[in-house]
Order: C-alpha cells, then structure tokens, then sequence
C-alpha cells in the first residue's frame, strides 16, 4: 500500500512540473499583411529575397525554433521542421504569405521558464539542404527576441493560454554563397595583400 501511494505521489509531481513549464505557440499569423523587411522589427514576417528582389515567403520552408532562458544565453532547439522528411509540410499555413505556423499544432516548452514568465527565442529559416548550415537561401533573427507570459497549467491549477510568436522581427532569407565563393575571395584578398607589400 505504501509502495503505491509513493509512486502515485511521484507521478502526481511529475505531472505538475511537466505543466509548469511555460509553452508558447509556433504561429506568427496575426501578422499577416503587415511589415516590411526593412521595417519590421516587431509584428515580422518571413521574406525570401531572390535575384535582388525581396517578397514574402509563400512556400513551405525549413525553420528551427531554439529557446533560451536570457536574450544573451545559450540557445537549445526546440523544434525543427523539415521539407526532406515532410515534417514542415504545411508550416506556410494556406500559403499565407510570410506566415509559420507548427503544422503539428502542438506549443512548445522552453525549458528553465515557468508559466507567465518570459523566455526568449531564436529563429533559423532556410531553403536547400538539409541544415542551416548547408542551405542556398537562409536567414535568422539573430539574438533572439522576447515572448512575455508563457502558458501553461500553474502549481496552483490556473490554466494560462500560451501567446504566439507575433513579437518576432522579420526574418528576410537571402542567398548564401558557395564555399568556393569564399576561398575565391580568400585568395583575392591575398593577392592584393601581396601585391601591396611588393609596392
């Protein structure tokens, strides 16, 4: 009788340190035909910028969310949805322009930050290949921005609705060059550098 009354115990905790974290939703839809890349700071968008003009997004796209406890802290991923395996099919919801929504519908936790405080998130968007670091077209919100009142079940048992990521700055995607762009530029720069000693 007592073995089970403590593992009921322990799950009971386990229930309510699981709730009290605070979770946000993946969903920046209610800024749906506002901004501007150069402009939004706040209330952003998704824009991809191709051959030197800038339009919103309007395809699905690769996107990892990462959360962190402080503006300058470490950032861990939460979520990454991918268009090789299909998990960020449908994340340009209805192909609403420069819109992310989880296609799961699911919130998302930060770990370290309860219910209505305030964590920060990072996002990284890119097309082609199948990481941020191999992709052709890529842009992120670097340092992160602010989400006030996460959501949740409290300790005490009040329920709070997660807030979305409308406070998120624009995320504009741009070309990335080749690596071999980067050694032709590397080489450029030390011949001139040569060039300039022989003078």
């Amino acid at each position: 009788m007592k073995k089970s009354l403590l593992i009921g115990a322990a799950v009971a905790g386990l229930a309510v340190s699981s709730f009290a974290q605070g979770v946000f939703n993946v969903d920046n839809s209610a800024n749906y035909g506002s901004g501007s890349p150069s402009t939004a700071t706040t209330g952003g968008l998704f824009w991809l910028n191709s051959g030197g003009t800038t339009a919103l997004i309007q395809q699905d796209f690769n996107v990892q969310i990462l959360g962190s406890t402080s503006l300058n802290g470490t950032y861990t991923p939460l979520l990454t949805l991918l268009l090789s395996d299909g998990s960020a099919t449908g994340d340009n919801f209805s192909q609403l322009a420069g819109v992310l929504i989880n296609p799961t519908g699911d919130s998302i936790g930060i770990p370290g930050v309860a219910v209505n405080g305030t964590g920060y998130v990072e996002i990284e968007a890119w097309l082609g290949g199948n990481s941020y670091a191999t992709a052709t077209y890529a842009g992120e919100t670097s340092g992160g921005f602010a989400i006030a009142n996460l959501g949740g079940t409290t300790t005490g048992g009040t329920v709070v609705f997660p807030p979305d990521i409308s406070a998120m700055p624009a995320v504009v995607l741009v070309a990335v060059p080749e690596p071999a762009t980067f050694a032709l530029a590397g080489l450029g720069a030390a011949a001139l550098m040569i060039f300039r000693r022989r003078k």
